[in-house]
């Protein structure tokens, strides 16, 4: 029996580039910490297109031009990737 060969983004992988963001976006330690958790576990839970609808709706107009590159990196590597971030089909028990 054939398997299907399937490709999956190292999940952290993906999450260091979200704790980058997190890191110029977020000063505070534990709300930096917090906010980490919940972008990544999103992506696990539910696949990749949850995490980048919610970072898609992060109003970064008031930021930094350095968020705002990071962001801008961020979301061109999570929505070119979205294909291999299926986590709940793709990771297996």
């Amino acid at each position: 029996m054939a398997r299907e060969v399937v490709f999956i983004l190292d999940f952290c992988h993906a999450s260091e580039h979200v704790q980058e963001l997190a890191k110029v976006f977020i000063t505070e330690e534990v709300q930096r910490c917090d906010q980490v958790e919940i972008w990544c576990h999103h992506p696990k839970q539910h696949g990749g297109e949850l995490a980048v609808n919610e970072l898609e709706s992060l109003d970064l107009t008031q930021c930094s031009a350095a968020v705002q590159d990071n962001y801008s990196q961020l979301m061109n590597y999570l929505r070119s990737s979205l294909h291999r971030m299926d986590y709940p089909v793709c990771i297996l028990d």
